[in-house]
């Protein structure tokens, strides 16, 4: 019977036992006869600040997702997903590049372009949201090519007449067939491929297989197999464990970010993606063992690993509230409204895409109106004490909220009094528009 499940945990135990190793090797030496050298000065075996709480989540990822799987955390989000593109699509590499021709990465165009940390191309630098990009252009070590999806509507709409993203209509297999093409185009230089991962519809998900992995996310994964080249997949708004194993999708890394991590950044993902990162880490940024939060992380990754049907639960009983509370919306509006959940995310999406066709919908307000203050749904929800709603161009995202300690349970009371305010915000600005009567 092996003493370790886990590889590290053998390499760890060899670490801690090496004085006594050698002291027996030497012991051994003698009594053959062997001319023995003098023993160094030991070293302190102190464990680091939050080195048993890191290892504790590598065995949670492991044991969840299988043995060829590590974790590694990052101090931020942003941080995380940009080393992770850099080990995966750069090998590392953050300077002027010597050749020509830089490495090329895949990137549908979803909303995670404008997401922080979000890899963008010179072309598409006007889609960026506010926040901080820790991205350098110029020293990346990698090119990314964006490829539009099948179906999307890529337009300008609110005060800013600014681009968005309409994804609640792509069609998986016409997308997978030109991801692929572009994926054949660039082939000699193709270094991976990067796409935001959800369930939702304005993320241009939505249509699940058999087994309920999305068909589009699931395809891209076998793209890259094909090709064989990493997968990165953005979930810095997201949690593990709530979605499904990793490999269903074909995924290589992932990086989490949820605001329940305390800000923390965790990427998880093959152990051949991660240990460079956990490298880099340790090399360029000091111990990720230091890093606050690890024990409250733990304690996070440890629930949701161990009873992820109770956040499920959760989030599906926000789903049945939201469907109620949008019944009293006038049935046009409500016919043209898609609802799904996001058991990741902990949050149910509204899209109000299917509002626009051969006239005029409700209003779409953009990154750049948020920017610029002029985002009257998302200004609306903030003036009618609305704390659980969050607005992405045509998709307003309700989350759970946190009654503290990450525990996310619903509230029916609240999330009730606040989805009649989100209705009436919805009339008000619809009847202004001239979208209601």
């Amino acid at each position: 019977m092996p003493r370790h499940k886990y590889r590290f945990r053998m390499y760890q135990t060899l670490a801690a036992e090496a004085p006594a190793v050698l002291d027996e090797a030497r012991k051994a030496a003698q009594e053959i006869g062997l001319d023995v050298p003098a023993s160094p000065a030991k070293r302190s075996g102190e464990d680091l600040p939050g080195e048993k709480a890191l290892d504790h989540i590598r065995e949670v990822v492991k044991g969840s997702y299988g043995g060829d799987y590590d974790c590694c955390v990052a101090g931020t989000p942003s941080s995380a997903l940009w080393m992770t593109c850099q080990a995966a699509f750069a090998g590392g590499h953050s300077g002027p590049a010597p050749q020509i021709l830089l490495p090329r990465c895949l990137a549908p165009r979803q909303k995670g372009l404008m997401a922080p940390g979000a890899v963008i191309p010179p072309k598409y630098e006007h889609l960026r949201g506010p926040g901080d990009y820790p991205i350098p252009k110029t020293r990346a070590g990698f090119d990314v090519v964006v490829v539009p999806l099948q179906g999307a509507v890529y337009g300008n709409h609110g005060v800013s007449n600014s681009p968005v993203s309409l994804l609640a209509s792509v069609n998986p297999e016409a997308s997978l067939e030109v991801l692929a093409a572009s994926a054949e185009v660039h082939a000699p230089y193709l270094c991976g491929i990067y796409s935001q991962g959800s369930s939702t519809p304005g993320c241009g998900f939505g249509r699940v297989d058999d087994q309920g992995v999305d068909v589009l996310h699931k395809g891209i994964g076998d793209l890259a197999a094909e090709f064989d080249v990493p997968h990165v997949t953005d979930q810095t708004y997201a949690l593990p464990f709530l979605s499904g194993s990793e490999a269903e999708p074909g995924t290589s890394v992932t990086v989490y970010g949820h605001r329940a991590m305390d800000g923390l950044g965790l990427i998880i993902g093959t152990e051949d993606l991660v240990t460079p990162i956990l490298k880099g880490i340790t090399a360029n940024r000091g111990e990720p063992t230091k890093q606050p939060g690890l024990r409250a992380l733990q304690d996070l990754v440890t629930d949701l690993a161990g009873d992820p049907d109770r956040y499920t639960r959760s989030v599906s009983r926000l789903y049945d509230t939201v469907t109620e509370e949008l019944g009293h919306l006038a049935p046009e509006f409500k016919k043209a409204l898609r609802v799904g959940k996001n058991s990741a995310s902990l949050s149910v999406e509204i899209n109000y895409e299917d509002t626009w066709g051969d006239e005029m919908g409700f209003p779409i307000f953009t990154v750049e109106d948020s920017r610029n203050g002029a985002n009257l749904l998302e200004a609306g929800i903030a003036a009618m004490g609305i704390s659980t709603m969050s607005v992405l161009e045509a998709s307003i995202v309700m989350h759970l909220p946190d009654p503290g300690q990450g525990r996310f349970q619903f509230d029916e009371e609240r999330a009730g009094l606040e989805l009649k305010g989100l209705v009436r915000l919805l009339e008000i600005i619809g009847k202004r528009a001239g979208y209601l009567d």
